[in-house]
């Protein structure tokens, strides 16, 4: 009669539990449906990359891979989820060294950026990707290009508020039409590779 109490008791339990959870609005979900749920509302931003807000001025991108492409800017995940919107607080991007593409138009129309940290690893940046990036703040963005990166997409940093002496890497291969220009850059510093295979854009530095 004990054994029938205790269940007694349980099954009580139970039912008072899902009553309160439906009282204050809290969906009950089995245990294998948790990380569904969390895949579900994960911030991706390409095929095993994702983004994230610190501090609420810092676009993180972190993860292994590339980003994804976007036919225009009000195509990112950031703008669909209002992060744009509010873009004058956000002063800062950070890629990490795992992202090995930035996707096109990504960045673009971030006026009030003032820095950008490009991840180490970096390959490629697509186009538009930093268009018109910092156009609003009064002091320029020194960019520093990793090693690594041998493509810069079309118009890439047209327009943005990069400035100072710009360095290249020895094993940059395609820089494309107006990737930078209308920028603040002084000097360009660039050691092209030996075969001399450089692909120039049309007004790349225009």
């Amino acid at each position: 009669r004990g054994n029938e109490m205790n269940n007694s008791r349980s099954i009580f339990n139970k039912y008072l539990l899902i009553i309160l959870f439906a009282i204050l609005g809290v969906s009950v979900l089995p245990f294998s449906n948790i990380n569904e749920v969390q895949a579900e509302t994960s911030q991706i931003c390409g095929d095993g990359v994702y983004w994230e807000l610190l501090n609420n001025n810092t676009l993180h991108i972190y993860g292994n891979g590339d980003m994804d492409n976007y036919d225009d800017y009000d195509e990112t995940p950031w703008y669909n989820a209002e992060v744009y919107y509010d873009n004058e607080n956000i002063t800062k991007i950070i890629i990490d060294d795992g992202v090995t593409r930035i996707g096109d138009y990504a960045f673009a129309y971030f006026y009030y950026i003032n820095e950008i940290q490009l991840g180490s690893n970096l390959a490629s940046i697509g186009d538009y990707s930093f268009y018109k990036v910092g156009k609003y703040q009064n002091s320029t963005i020194k960019l520093q290009i990793p090693s690594s990166l041998k493509d810069f997409g079309n118009c890439c940093f047209n327009c943005a508020n990069i400035g100072g002496q710009l360095k290249l890497p020895i094993n940059s291969l395609y820089i494309g039409d107006y990737a930078f220009s209308e920028t603040n850059i002084t000097a360009v510093y660039i050691s092209e590779p030996a075969d001399n295979d450089t692909f120039w854009g049309e007004y790349s530095f225009y």
